[in-house]
């Protein structure tokens, strides 16, 4: 997403939530609410945020393209999906350069399939 800053700059940022594979004993079954998400500008201190110009009340707008959030992280909706799909075919590339007779058929296959998390 981006925020709009009360000074007129355009930050980027993710809504910061655990994902659910991520979460452990009761947190599993804990739902996000209003007052729990939060938006990640790549900081690591109030004092950073408030250097960008961020406040309480900035609008924000929703963003689906790749890109690096503060000059850190990369981000963008399915990127782990992504990179492990870019990694099987970098590997289908490498046997269809090296030509080499395998014994056996080789399938290259990405699929991905999340738990939603609702119950």
């Amino acid at each position: 997403m981006r925020i709009h800053a009360s000074n007129g700059k355009k930050i980027k940022g993710i809504f910061g939530w655990p994902a659910l594979h991520t979460r452990k004993g009761k947190d599993v079954e804990v739902q996000p609410k209003l007052e729990t998400i939060f938006i990640d500008c790549g900081c690591t201190s109030a004092k950073e945020v408030e250097k960008l110009g961020i406040m309480v009340g900035d609008v924000i707008t929703y963003t689906d393209e790749f890109f690096i959030l503060n000059d850190r992280y990369f981000v963008c909706r399915a990127l782990d999906n992504r990179m492990g799909g870019f990694m099987i075919a970098q590997v289908a590339k490498l046997c269809a350069q090296q030509k080499k007779k395998l014994p056996f058929g080789i399938y290259f296959v990405n699929s991905v399939q999340e738990e939603i998390g609702l119950r």
